[in-house]
C-alpha cells in the first residue's frame, strides 16, 4: 500500500485529504507543521509527500530541502494555493517533483496523486 505524507498547516485540508486518501486505499499520514513532517518521515519514509509552500515556519523552499533531506527518495509535490506563487518555480531535480493547484475537485485531486503514486522513486 502506498503511504502518503500531508502537509499543511490547515487542519481542515489535512482532514480531506486524508479521507480522499483513505478510500481509495492509501495509507496517509499528516503533519502540521515541519518538524512533525520530519518526525512522520523518521519513523516510515513516505512514497510521496504531499505540501502547501506558505508555511507559517519558513517558505515552501526551505520545506523542501527539509524534507528532500530527510527521505531523498520520495515524490514531493505542492499542493497549494498560494497566489502569487508559481509552484513551476520550484519544480527541478533538487526541488519539487511535481505540483497540484488548490481548489480543485477530490477526484481531479486523487488522479494526481495515482498519477505521481506510479512514477518510479527517485
Amino acid at each position: 500500500m502506498a503511504r502518503v505524507l500531508v502537509v499543511d498547516d490547515e487542519g481542515t485540508v489535512r482532514d480531506l485529504v486524508r479521507l480522499a486518501l483513505e478510500h481509495v486505499n492509501v495509507d496517509v499520514v499528516v503533519a502540521a507543521t515541519t518538524a512533525e513532517a520530519l518526525r512522520a518521515i523518521e519513523a516510515q519514509e513516505p512514497d510521496l509527500i504531499l505540501t502547501d509552500l506558505c508555511r507559517p515556519e519558513g517558505p515552501g523552499p526551505w520545506l523542501v530541502e527539509q524534507v528532500r533531506a530527510a527521505a531523498p527518495r520520495a515524490l514531493v509535490v505542492a499542493f497549494t494555493g498560494a497566489m502569487g506563487v508559481d509552484a513551476a518555480d520550484y519544480c527541478g531535480p533538487s526541488r519539487l517533483d511535481g505540483y497540484i493547484r488548490k481548489p480543485c475537485s477530490i477526484s481531479d485531486f486523487v488522479a494526481c496523486v495515482r498519477a505521481f503514486l506510479l512514477q518510479p522513486k527517485r
